[in-house]
């Protein structure tokens, strides 16, 4: 009898659906996701712009080329670092192809530079042009953050080359996400006026942040046809999903003009997803990434300044809000999508674990979750409330956020006790973990913060958060990074050290706020001096060095008493106990 023929067999146990899917050629996925997204970028363009200007499509087409590299660089990483153990005989080859995507983004940022140029450039002919591109890349903002972003793209390359262990892949994601900012903001303001963009610019971030990942880890695990992927394919295809369409509500809708047509495109591709046709989901996610690329390149300017008339308007690009009032600080809103996304990631991974040691028999203190909730909200109030609102027109309101942000934030949060949550969760419960040698000497350390806040509001560092977007941005970072830093030395460093380091953060805080409160001159005169609601702008300053430190001390004060507390010549460890047994509560 003869023997069945090869293409018949399969494995024991394998549906045949699933054999029929290892069938299909590995490059097919990424095929149709391409086809997808050039047809509905293209299509949407030309419907949008009423005709196919040649100019007009190598836009769109150096637009799409960008946006699928970096979802390429976004999807590989994401599937090393979700689906590792399977990934890891492939990192060399992955990263490899991270290289060359991170390569071609590099190109295509240049080359929309260059587009962006010729249309408002004198002929090719003309001796005019060469000269006028340089000025363009190097002075005009527009030309500029593109240029940038080329250049992070090029050094995000050589890193994906030069980089290639577990725990680089982490550094290599962080420094993905900082080469989306410029991209995200040119997304927000094509004419390059960043003033008033700071919301619209984090929804275009998370948009693409979001969105990029979701494509490429889709186009990764269907190429490979990873069997083992899929797991981590549907962990990323929800979270991705609520936050592209969450930033596109927030503030990113504006910014496209098929917003509810990507909305809708990406809902059906997971919905897709989850009913097993991937294919299906590719296709709609290539047409989610089209449509974006085409609103993008569609999108309006933002309103001219010779159309503002108010000194605010046309400094920041927004009118003057109305004079701030108690109830108008606690209810006034600005969305920025960043943070709303750290804070419902913090908020989330907390009570997560909480509930997954309740289940394994143990409590966790009330306190704990209350102080870490406490500390989110602060957090997102901070960067998406009245403080967000008043800080680019108000000096009490900028001095009064980064305090908040430097000190009383990371404080909450570390009466959350995330660490000892995390080691509570873990299947080892007697391995030893101490804090990292930097942070076991809490006088350098705060030493080294007390010099970058102060460096922050006595430097040109100030003009550029307040005038620039992703100076505001990395202004919150720093006052929040630093902050957790001090917080977490002086919590777990020697008794004497973390006495003297509180001790010398109230002088410098005292001091700090002494200058600012008896001094006649006027922080960023220009900028701030021209704001206000018929107030005097010193007067403003003195108020916000008041408020500045009573948010800082109290907070310090209470370091100080923890501190003091401690037995002597004791050091907070934070090593990991044996865990109590079942049905007990975990020690606060």
């Amino acid at each position: 009898m003869m023997s069945a023929a090869p293409s018949a067999r399969r494995a024991p146990g394998r549906p045949a659906g699933r054999a029929d899917d290892d069938r299909r050629p590995a490059a097919l996925p990424v095929l149709l996701l391409v086809v997808a997204a050039v047809a509905a970028a293209v299509i949407a363009a030309v419907a949008g712009a009423g005709g196919a200007a040649p100019l007009l499509l190598a836009r769109v087409g150096a637009r799409l080329a960008l946006d699928l590299s970096w979802a390429a660089v976004l999807g590989i990483l994401a599937v090393l670092l979700l689906a590792a153990p399977r990934a890891e005989r492939r990192r060399g080859a992955l990263l490899d192809a991270a290289a060359v995507a991170a390569g071609v983004a590099a190109v295509a940022a240049a080359l929309t530079a260059f587009l962006l140029y010729v249309g408002q450039a004198p002929a090719v002919s003309s001796p005019s042009f060469g000269p006028g591109l340089v000025t363009f890349v190097a002075e005009i903002p527009v030309g500029r953050t593109w240029l940038i972003a080329a250049i992070l793209a090029a050094v995000l390359s050589a890193a994906l080359v030069a980089v290639r262990s577990a725990p680089g892949l982490v550094v290599l994601a962080l420094l993905t996400a900082a080469c989306l900012v410029p991209v995200a903001l040119q997304s927000a303001t094509p004419d390059g006026t960043l003033a008033g963009t700071r919301s619209t610019g984090a929804a275009a971030f998370v948009v693409l942040l979001s969105t990029s990942t979701w494509i490429g880890a889709t186009a990764v695990l269907s190429a490979g046809r990873a069997r083992g992927g899929s797991r981590a394919l549907r962990a990323i295809a929800p979270v991705c999903t609520v936050l592209a369409v969450a930033a596109l509500l927030l503030g990113g809708m504006p910014l496209l003009p098929f917003g509810l047509a990507v909305v809708g495109a990406l809902v059906l591709a997971l919905v897709a997803g989850s009913a097993r046709a991937r294919s299906a989901s590719v296709v709609l996610l290539g047409v989610a990434a089209g449509l974006g690329v085409a609103g993008r390149v569609l999108q309006a300017a933002p309103t001219s300044a010779a159309a503002r008339t108010s000194p605010a308007a046309i400094l920041t690009g927004a009118p003057l809000p109305p004079a701030p009032t108690a109830a108008r600080l606690l209810a006034a809103v600005q969305p920025d999508a960043i943070w709303l996304v750290v804070g419902a990631g913090l908020l989330a991974a907390h009570l997560v674990a909480v509930v997954r040691l309740r289940r394994s028999g143990r409590s966790w203190p009330a306190l704990r979750t209350l102080s870490w909730t406490a500390g989110v909200l602060v957090l997102v109030w901070c960067t998406s409330g009245g403080p967000a609102v008043y800080a680019p027109v108000l000096l009490s309101a900028q001095l009064t956020q980064h305090a908040a942000l430097t000190v009383a934030v990371p404080l909450l949060l570390a009466g959350g006790a995330p660490l000892r949550l995390l080691h509570a969760l873990r299947s080892d419960r007697t391995e030893q973990r101490d804090l990292p040698r930097v942070l076991q000497h809490p006088v350098p350390v705060a030493v080294l913060a007390a010099i970058a806040f102060l460096a922050l509001h006595g430097s040109p560092l100030l003009r550029w958060s307040v005038t620039d977007a992703i100076g505001a941005e990395w202004s919150l970072l720093q006052c929040v990074v630093t902050g957790a830093l001090v917080v977490a030395a002086v919590l777990g460093g020697p008794r004497r050290a973390a006495v003297a380091a509180t001790v010398l953060l109230l002088l410098i805080e005292t001091a700090a706020a002494a200058v600012l409160g008896a001094g006649s001159g006027l922080l960023l005169a220009d900028w701030y001096g021209a704001m206000g609601w018929g107030t005097d702008a010193l007067v403003d300053q003195r108020i916000g060095a008041v408020l500045a430190w009573v948010v800082t001390a109290a907070p310090t004060l209470v370091l100080l008493v923890v501190a003091l507390r401690r037995p002597a010549d004791a050091q907070a460890s934070t090593a990991v106990q044996p865990l109590p047994s079942r049905r007990s509560e975990v020690p606060a």
